[in-house]
């Protein structure tokens, strides 16, 4: 049996739970704190009642009642939503910080115990506590079911949904709280993220329309609601207008809140492999596992993205087709190059000598292990799994795979074995664009490594240069269609060519087939590549942090 496995199997006997659940149970405040909640939860309630019988009036129209009372429903339910994502966070966000103030964090980690196993102690006793507040909140939830505003089946559903995405956000938490060093930052980092990740699925969830497939509340006809809104249901707000509906995935109907549960499951566990590692215990196996980890999440996303994308555009023809692969593709490496400064930056370990270096620059099988020979490699495997996981969702919007290879895809007016060949080459020259930029990326990283005093300076040094070198030559046409006054013409400018976005320029997509808009990603991609070679060659050794190995003692 695995460690993994121990450490779900004896979930409540683990110390750490018994030990925090004590803790925060202890003494009146933890009482006079859920007297609180249950009083303010109160109060709204009543609030929310009054509106609810004020705008019905004395009407005796049962429909407008019935409105009434879902009206009243919705508004319970956000309340708790609100609540959530206020208390869920703090709960685990200075959870391992006050462990280090309190200087009792050195006896967690002499323990027996894992850190998986402690981190799932800490998320344990945080999400006991959060369902213990959900349950205060059933009497107000009970008088939604016997006024026939919601059924039992609702109540459970949006519960399901909450109790999920509280869970993720206090894994939220518990990363930065393993991150930082002192509980203000934190909290502040948790709450910053949490306030992220509320306008991001905000974002997505106006993209795709989830707010007007909710409209039609939750009527047993609704529409399906979009293969993204699994994944937007992990924001307490939006889950609570989700709770009825499905989602098509292949062709199958499955509830929406099962699927929100699945992604809830691969955040966290990807979260908690996080953290383990931040938490700075060095035990095998965590990078692997995070790097695998991030590869089924990305390919779970791309998957459904390139759905909806098949589906809202209905693929009029083959150019949809390719340029829908590569729009997902660029979208998913604009997400990525944020964390991308963290994997290519190179780093030693405390027990290399002064001014050590790294001689391997590329090297597969090192892919899902912690040398950094592995960094690009598993750069370009994330990104081939993004791509073909967005191509399967662009060819498989309806039906399963027998049916879409047996009857093509007439929507689109020509053979399923077309679409597939027009998929493959969307694939390789997605693939052939986005790898020359993490190359560029890559080379920026390891070059920055090698003049900075710490590795904390030179991955911020590393996202500024790439920024400024993708955003440069823009500045340069936009300076240029200046001095000739011509401000609508801004790509005609000859510096176009050495912009990384210009395959995506005017100049470039109108009034071309799309067979010929292959060629600009060609020579973009030749020059990230020739610019990277330029600012490091791959065949030289890194000596990362000159300037901090300089400082350091030589071991006896």
């Amino acid at each position: 049996m695995t460690e993994k496995l121990r450490a779900m199997t004896s979930i409540w006997s683990n110390p750490v739970v018994v030990r925090d659940m004590r803790v925060r149970l202890r003494g009146p405040r933890a009482f006079w704190n859920q007297a609180l909640y249950l009083g303010v939860l109160s109060l709204i309630a009543l609030a929310g009642y009054a509106a609810a019988i004020s705008a019905s009036g004395s009407a005796v129209d049962p429909i407008q009642i019935q409105q009434s009372l879902a009206t009243f429903y919705f508004f319970i339910f956000l309340t708790v939503a609100g609540l959530i994502l206020l208390i869920a966070p703090a709960l685990t966000a200075a959870s391992v910080v006050f462990e280090r103030q309190r200087l009792t964090l050195d006896l967690l980690v002499t323990s027996p115990m894992t850190s998986l196993q402690m981190l799932t102690g800490k998320l344990v006793s945080s999400v006991a506590f959060l369902l213990l507040l959900l349950s205060l909140s059933i009497p107000a939830s009970a008088l939604c079911v016997m006024l026939g505003g919601a059924t039992i089946g609702d109540v459970f559903r949006i519960y399901v949904l909450l109790a999920t995405d509280g869970i993720v956000l206090a894994a939220i938490g518990l990363l930065f709280s393993c991150t930082t060093k002192n509980s203000v930052q934190a909290i502040s980092g948790t709450y910053g993220a949490v306030i992220l990740f509320a306008i991001l699925t905000f974002v997505i969830g106006q993209t795709v329309e989830v707010s007007g497939v909710a409209s039609h509340m939750r009527g047993a006809g609704a529409a399906p609601a979009p293969p993204l809104s699994a994944l937007v249901a992990l924001n307490p707000f939006i889950a609570v207008t989700l709770t009825n509906f499905n989602v098509i995935l292949i062709g199958a109907s499955v509830p929406l809140w099962l699927v929100t549960a699945v992604f809830a499951v691969l955040i966290v566990r990807l979260l908690m492999t996080a953290s383990a590692l931040r938490l700075g215990l060095y035990e095998q196996g965590l990078v692997g596992s995070l790097r695998r980890q991030a590869l089924l999440i990305t390919a779970a996303t791309a998957f459904p993205t390139g759905q909806w994308v098949a589906t809202t555009t209905g693929l009029p023809s083959d150019l949809s087709v390719f340029f829908s692969v590569i729009g997902i593709g660029v979208g998913a490496f604009c997400v990525g190059s944020f964390f991308f400064p963290s994997l290519f930056v190179p780093v030693v370990d405390e027990e290399a000598p002064v001014l050590a270096t790294i001689k391997h620059s590329y090297n597969l099988r090192a892919a899902f292990s912690k040398d950094h020979a592995g960094a690009l490699p598993f750069f370009h495997i994330w990104l081939l799994v993004t791509l073909v996981a967005a191509a399967l969702g662009v060819a498989l919007p309806e039906g399963t795979v027998a049916s879409y290879v047996s009857m093509g895809m007439p929507h689109m007016g020509v053979p399923a074995k077309v679409t597939l060949i027009v998929l493959a080459i969307a694939v390789l020259t997605s693939f052939t664009y986005l790898s020359a930029a993490g190359y560029l990326l890559w080379c920026i990283a390891r070059r920055a490594a090698t003049f900075c005093p710490s590795y904390t300076m030179a991955r911020p040094i590393t996202y500024v240069i790439f920024v400024f070198i993708v955003a440069a030559p823009f500045a340069v046409m936009a300076v240029a269609s200046q001095l000739r006054n011509d401000f609508t013409d801004v790509f005609s400018s000859p510096f176009n060519v050495l912009w990384l976005g210009f395959p995506f320029s005017d100049m470039a997509m109108n009034g071309r087939p799309w067979v010929e808009r292959i060629s600009p990603f060609a020579w973009t991609s030749a020059l990230a590549y020739a610019l990277g070679t330029l600012i490091y060659s791959p065949w030289l050794p890194v000596t990362p942090g000159i300037a901090a190995f300089a400082r350091r003692k030589v071991p006896a």
